[in-house]
């Protein structure tokens, strides 16, 4: 199916880009992709060409990332990426879907099922944090940034040597840390560049990164949240996850398995955080394989 590129202007100031592809009046199912930290829509390149033979899908840029835009007063929070993605949604009439959470995407997601848990038919989880036990030490200068005193001296310290971080090659490693040197040389250095140019590059758009990294925390205190709504509603959930993620190791993965006992998941021994980059072609057909099984095909 074709793969076409859109924008849409939303409320506020907001213009929404997105991917679609497929034909939803032909499948019974949306799959709604929402991308992480650095990267945008553009990460699901590979990914959607071999979905969209059987499901609509939905990919958009999160504000912050891609090409889409925002108003200059915009506060780059978590609460603020799921209320665009909710008013996208409503703008394409789109009333139930499965999501693809990936990194930033898992809150962005979650904080969307507590404001609408009835559109929720399922989940797809990769390498999407939602437990304490997937945090790794990788945010232990985070877990400093967001217990200083906002403002003081040593908020404003800390929040300048995360600026000094975000620079390509930390984009880089975003993709191919935890990868063996052969699979790290699959990984094609275009999509990282380019999450550096559009998303991470000083000024206005680093300022919002950093707000991003400091919001996170309220992602954190969700976590609890989370879980009930996993408990509370059992939804068909397949976890895909790269074993050698630097950001969110393995026990996070376990850990979903205490409130959705019977989720299925698929661990990718030699896979990282940006499992697309190497696993594609295993991750669409055992989302074919899943969703087929549980009648979501």
């Amino acid at each position: 199916m074709t793969t076409t590129y859109h924008s849409i202007k939303l409320r506020n100031g907001f213009n929404v880009a997105y991917v679609q592809a497929g034909d939803p009046t032909k499948t019974k199912t949306t799959l709604l992709l929402l991308h992480g930290f650095p990267s945008s829509s553009n990460q699901f390149r590979r990914l959607i060409p071999l979905l969209s033979d059987q499901f609509h899908i939905i990919a958009p840029d999160l504000p912050a990332f891609g090409l889409t835009t925002v108003p200059d007063d915009f506060e780059a929070t978590f609460d603020s990426l799921t209320q665009v993605v909710a008013d996208l949604l409503d703008a394409l009439d789109i009333r139930s879907f499965i999501p693809y959470v990936f990194d930033y995407g898992a809150p962005t997601g979650y904080r969307l099922a507590l404001k609408r848990p009835d559109a929720f038919k399922g989940l797809i989880i990769q390498n999407g944090n939602a437990y304490e036990a997937g945090l790794s030490a990788w945010w232990d200068p985070l877990r400093q940034y967001w217990t200083a005193d906002k403002g003081s001296k040593e908020w404003l310290d800390i929040r300048d040597k995360l600026a000094g971080a975000i620079e390509l090659k930390d984009a880089k490693d975003q993709y191919v840390s935890g990868l063996s040197s052969d699979l790290a040389n699959q990984v094609d250095p275009n999509p990282y560049t380019l999450d550096y140019l559009l998303n991470l590059a000083p000024g206005k758009k680093a300022q919002r990164q950093l707000d991003l990294f400091y919001d996170y925390q309220n992602n954190v205190k969700l976590y609890p949240q989370f879980h009930e709504f996993f408990k509370k509603t059992q939804l068909p959930t397949l976890i895909l996850w790269g074993a050698n993620d630097q950001y969110f190791p393995l026990p996070g993965a376990h850990a979903y398995l205490t409130d959705l006992p019977n989720a299925q998941l698929n661990v990718f021994e030699d896979g990282s955080h940006f499992l697309l980059e190497t696993h594609v072609e295993q991750v669409a057909r055992t989302i074919k394989e899943f969703l087929q099984k549980e009648g979501l095909a």
